[in-house]
């Protein structure tokens, strides 16, 4: 830190000297630089003895570029490179960091020693060292094959790490890092926002590129429980990460209300109504509704419209064509890719 001190206190003398209060201040204060409970030293200047300092944007005329990182200064996992400021941080490998993404797209935590030697993270929302169409290729694929719930990459990130010459590291960790991508539910339905046809939040999962073949991998990701809007997965090396919906094949918990049904008893709220019919409530995103009498003969069969969304249908109770089911027993069949359940209604009239 000697290094750095030396530089401020130079600037701030040429500053005194030339009578430039107003950049005295950028320098001191802007780009988002931070001396957080900094002490003041005989001579005036503002020194780095502080409980911490964050580093999130440039100083002045932009000696520090653009950094997301707030670490104690005593324990800080990252160090100045004294002498070259176009570069100045870069992360002690022997210690543990958490890196920081921007617009709050997640973090990355890497244990001591998973890298070889110190290293700069790069965050690229907009990737730099993949093209556009070789996204858009691995995305093409991935829709093909998964349907309309693959859509646009949720918090697409790019993640590259530089050695101290600004060489690209390329190697695979010796630990396997902790990745978190951050996703929207602002009003908390369960749906990421915007996504169309509607992506439920427990069907994302996290998916890396891979840039040899053109594709999306799919990788083992869960919610870590303190982020309701967040996805964490482990991660050996760095590319592009970002996070996709699938198809809800689920289908445990689907059930069938009222049961009994009884429209024409005078209970409507436990009974149901004509009108209100049978409701199946949370159902898969696709698949089938198939309601059968006790024969086995096939009664009606419902397809779950693409997109439904509270996860529900409302059958009129209603055959193939068009006829009031009569009283009895029925037996329905919910079916999703290769899961299956079923149940049982009995209607009264």
């Amino acid at each position: 830190m000697i290094g750095l001190r030396v530089f401020l206190k130079t600037i701030l003398n040429l500053l005194t000297l030339l009578n430039l209060p107003h950049l005295y201040a950028q320098i001191a204060t802007g780009g988002g630089y931070s001396l957080m409970s900094s002490v003041v030293d005989g001579g005036g200047y503002p020194q780095m003895s502080g409980s911490s300092y964050t580093a999130n944007a440039s100083i002045g005329q932009g000696f520090f570029p653009a950094r997301d990182a707030e670490k104690p200064l005593a324990t800080s996992g990252f160090r100045v490179y004294e002498g070259y400021f176009s570069r100045p941080l870069l992360y002690d490998h022997t210690r543990a960091n958490t890196i920081i993404f921007p617009s709050s797209l997640g973090q990355v935590t890497l244990p001591s020693n998973s890298m070889p030697i110190d290293y700069e993270p790069m965050l690229e929302q907009t990737p730099l060292f993949v093209s556009p169409s070789l996204l858009n290729e691995a995305t093409q694929k991935l829709r093909s094959i998964n349907g309309p719930y693959v859509q646009s990459p949720i918090s697409l990130l790019e993640i590259s790490m530089l050695t101290e010459d600004g060489a690209l590291f390329s190697q695979s960790l010796s630990k396997p890092a902790l990745m978190t991508l951050v996703y929207n539910d602002t009003n908390g339905d369960g749906i990421v926002d915007g996504s169309n046809p509607p992506v439920r939040i427990n069907e994302l999962s996290p998916w890396i590129l891979d840039e040899t073949s053109a594709l999306w991998v799919r990788l083992a990701g869960t919610n870590p429980g303190s982020l309701s809007t967040a996805v964490e997965f482990p991660v050996s090396h760095f590319s592009v990460y970002t996070l996709f919906g699938t198809a809800s094949t689920q289908v445990n918990f689907v059930y069938a209300f009222p049961v009994p049904w009884r429209p024409n008893f005078d209970d409507p709220a436990r009974y149901g109504t004509l009108a209100g019919g049978i409701t199946f409530t949370n159902l898969p995103s696709e698949g089938s509704i198939k309601i059968f009498d006790v024969a086995g003969e096939l009664v009606r069969t419902i397809n779950i419209p693409v997109g439904l969304f509270p996860p529900k249908y409302k059958w009129d109770v209603k055959t193939e064509s068009g006829q009031d089911v009569v009283s009895g027993v029925y037996i329905w069949v919910v079916e999703s890719g290769s899961n299956r359940k079923f149940g049982k209604l009995m209607v009264i009239r």
